[in-house]
């Protein structure tokens, strides 16, 4: 067995044609003496969501998906640069449930729908999964009680 972790999107490929070559280094491995790994792994492969953020914010600004209120400047960014054309994914979800809109901490242009996302997508089990790990809200010290149970009550629904 061969676990990996800790690896980071940007080096996927990398870590993967490694692992292989190592599975394919054991005695009697399941792969076949002629089996290939870095020929077997795609060389280009966009990453999930890679788009151009301005684009993005622009669309979500603009065009927005409706019903349903604007969303406001910084939280289009936001969503633009960490998540890039999935940031249309997440601002649906807010367009279907508008308390999925509102915004985290009012200090932040972080929104409800992406703690549901980080739970659904991304598999966020605990407020400290979204709060610190996928969002920097523990970091700016706007990780309050009430926040850490807005976020709870969100993962425990289903």
């Amino acid at each position: 067995m061969l676990s990996v972790a800790g690896g980071k999107w940007t080096t996927f490929r990398h870590i993967g044609r490694t692992v292989m070559r190592k599975l394919q280094a054991l005695p009697g491995h399941p792969l076949g003496d002629d089996f290939e790994p870095v020929a077997a792994l795609p060389k280009k492969l966009p990453l999930p969501g890679v788009a151009n953020p301005r684009a993005v914010a622009h669309r979500l600004l603009v065009d927005g998906p409706a019903p349903g209120p604007r969303m406001a400047a910084d939280t289009a960014r936001h969503l633009a640069t960490h998540y890039g054309s999935l940031a249309f994914d997440i601002a649906r979800l807010a367009n279907e449930d508008p308390e999925l809109a509102r915004r985290v901490h009012p200090d932040a242009p972080e929104i409800r729908a992406q703690i549901v996302w980080a739970r659904d997508h991304e598999w966020a089990e605990t407020p400290d999964d979204v709060l610190r790990r996928r969002t920097t809200l523990t970091i700016r010290g706007l990780a309050t009680d009430e926040v850490r149970a807005d976020v709870r009550e969100l993962l425990d629904k289903k």
